[in-house]
């Protein structure tokens, strides 16, 4: 966690300070410090020989199947993040809207996560389909979705096909997020049950987090080189721009909003990209044969266990009689 905070603070402040400031490159340093030795640690208490229970075993390192989930984890919360903050954001500073009315219009993002989720998982029940299929078809809704985010017109009202590529990027990103938390019990082991959801939302907080911070940074740096001198102090500016954008003239406040709504769609396309990655990141579970739900399909051997266990049964058309004389001949 510390070493979280430091690299998002110095990806936050970079950009008023400068990537070869002293207070960059220390944040920087102390935060791959403490990467370091957090992976240090996990690796020694993944020791068989010890007793303590590790929060992320190295194991998971040395497993292609868990590697590939935990990527894809970190991955989809970057973009998640993002345009929770930075969608509304634009409907306030660009368009107009009031607080509220940009968070409505967020809704069918955050929503349909919910209902790919619940589709995924369906999908994967009623099918058996290997959950590789399902994630690589969340992975390409996400980046259409997010991909048709980032060319929105930059002056003039934003069309109502907004909420049609919310929808998309919202199913795309549910897909995501109810098979990475249902596929861990088929490629794990057993010890590994209680810590592998803590795994997973962690690399997903930590992709939150790195995301919001790149977001920031980039689109900060985007209107600082391409605003110059157009307004009094870009600090207020980005303090608070719905202020500052009433004290300019028509002119400047067209150029202020044109700048704005470039810098959020390179924000959305740098998203879409981590979206795409995450294509690269669930091949990593590709295998032959494929993975399949535990509980969904079965293995050959809880098959075979069941009907093992079925053949101990008394069969439901023998009367309790009749059992117990065969089981007195045995």
């Amino acid at each position: 966690m510390s070493a979280e905070d430091n690299d998002v603070v110095a990806l936050e402040i970079v950009y008023s300070v400068g990537w070869q400031s002293a207070t960059s490159i220390t944040l920087f340093l102390v935060a791959g410090a403490l990467f370091i030795l957090f992976v240090i640690n996990e690796r020694v208490i993944s020791s068989d020989q010890r007793r303590q229970a590790p929060l992320f075993p190295w194991r998971f390192l040395l497993n292609r199947a868990w590697l590939g989930v935990l990527i894809t984890s970190f991955l989809s919360g970057i973009p998640h993040n993002t345009l929770t903050i930075t969608l509304p954001q634009r409907f306030q500073i660009v368009e107009g809207e009031t607080p509220l009315r940009a968070g409505e219009r967020l809704i069918p993002f955050n929503f349909f996560i919910a209902i790919g989720s619940i589709l995924a998982n369906i999908i994967a029940m009623k099918t058996k389909l290997p959950p590789i299929y399902l994630l690589f078809t969340g992975g390409v809704l996400e980046s259409i979705g997010v991909g048709l985010l980032s060319i929105l017109p930059s002056l003039g009202p934003i069309p109502g096909t907004v909420y049609l590529y919310e929808i998309l990027a919202g199913i795309g990103l549910g897909f995501i997020w109810g098979l990475v938390l249902t596929i861990p019990p088929s490629i794990g082991e057993e010890r590994d049950k209680d810590i592998a959801g803590g795994a997973i939302f962690q690399t997903r907080v930590f992709g939150g987090a790195i995301g919001l911070s790149i977001a920031s940074s980039v689109l900060n740096s985007y209107l600082k080189s391409h605003l110059g001198n157009t307004v009094g102090s870009l600090n207020s500016l980005l303090a608070n721009p719905t202020t500052t954008l009433a004290s300019l003239s028509q002119a400047e406040r067209d150029k202020v909003l044109t700048a704005f709504a470039a810098g959020y769609s390179v924000d959305a396309k740098i998203m879409a990209g981590f979206y795409a990655g995450q294509i690269l990141s669930i091949a990593l579970l590709w295998k032959r044969p494929q993975i399949a739900l535990k509980g969904i399909g079965g293995s050959d051997e809880a098959k075979n266990e069941g009907k093992g266990i079925l053949s101990n049964r008394v069969p439901p058309n023998m009367d309790s009689e009749q059992a117990v004389k065969d089981k007195g001949h045995v």
